[in-house]
């Protein structure tokens, strides 16, 4: 009888163990992503729509997934603009998203630029737009 009720416990913490590792992670990008102030965010639609264009004529892509809170978030920030943007949705395109290890991550052709949702006016200077 102690033996079913310590491999029950076990298998019971073990859940519990799995369940808060998933919450935290996503407590994490949630944290990450939306810490972003709006006086550091607020690009016209046309400013947003020139820096959309001119990230895809650098070849500057977005990695995440349509899953991803951050990811979200940083679409919201583009708007409309965000149709400008060369996303690769790594769930459906793994084999596209080999060495990312965080969505968002802003990407180059020969380096990353930054990984997290980042403010607009943060990308534009980093890709020089």
């Amino acid at each position: 009888m102690d033996q079913k009720i310590k491999f029950v416990l076990t298998i019971v913490i073990g859940a519990a163990l799995i369940v808060f590792f998933f919450w935290a992670t996503q407590t994490i990008y949630k944290l990450t992503g939306h810490a972003i102030t709006d006086s550091a965010i607020n690009l016209s639609q046309s400013e947003a729509d020139n820096l959309a264009k001119c990230l895809s004529e650098k070849g500057i892509k977005m990695y995440g997934s349509n899953e991803c809170s951050a990811c979200s978030y940083q679409k919201q920030l583009f708007g409309s603009s965000f149709q400008y943007i060369d996303f690769v949705e790594c769930t459906e395109s793994p084999e596209l998203c080999q060495g990312i290890t965080g969505y968002p991550t802003w990407k180059s052709a020969d380096k990353e630029l930054s990984r997290g949702a980042q403010p607009l006016n943060k990308l534009k200077s980093l890709a020089g737009c």
